[in-house]
């Protein structure tokens, strides 16, 4: 700017540094302007310039915060189910077998509708909603089905080394 417009216009370099400033921000004052067509079009590059320096990271900000928001909800419906178990007198322990109460085919897995009935008649007050949702946070593979590993694993984490890697370590001794 400092450059391309007349020092009776800008007649210093902190003026001129200001003018710029004030564009890039886009306040855009109106106190000095420029007054050539060089002095315009590079206003209006360093406005294009600066909606693409922005745009980069408000788009990287914006996406954290969806990932952050959607990892809250998930986070507070798995906090609420775990508390509501317990408050209604279920334990970790006690996953396994109302899988196999429930599991209707015998398969080790249960579908959408399975683990919906379960949650319904275990009556701990989560909607049917929740536990459509509660599901799919569990099936990561996207299967249709979950089993009571998948289930301790995400819900009861601690509980799940301590019931399933026993097992395993016992297993692994004995073969």
């Amino acid at each position: 700017m400092y450059v391309v417009e007349p020092h009776e216009n800008i007649n210093s370099l902190t003026t001129a540094m200001y003018i710029c400033t004030v564009t890039v921000t886009t306040v855009g004052y109106g106190d000095v302007t420029p007054t050539t067509n060089s002095g315009r079009v590079l206003a209006g590059v360093l406005c294009f310039i600066s909606v693409l320096f922005m745009a980069m990271p408000i788009s990287v900000l914006g996406n954290a915060m969806t990932h952050a928001w959607a990892d809250r909800s998930r986070i507070l419906l798995m906090t609420r189910t775990r508390q509501r178990l317990k408050n209604y007198g279920y334990e970790a322990s006690d996953m396994p077998s109302l899988f196999r109460k429930f599991d209707s085919n015998g398969n080790g897995e249960l579908t959408m509708d399975e683990f919906c009935d379960m949650i319904g008649k275990m009556n701990v007050g989560i909607r049917p909603s929740e536990a459509e949702e509660l599901f799919e946070l569990f099936d990561t593979d996207a299967s249709g089905g979950i089993d009571d590993k998948e289930f301790m694993k995400a819900l009861f984490p601690d509980d799940y080394r301590r019931i399933y890697m026993r097992t395993t370590t016992a297993t692994m001794t004995f073969t």
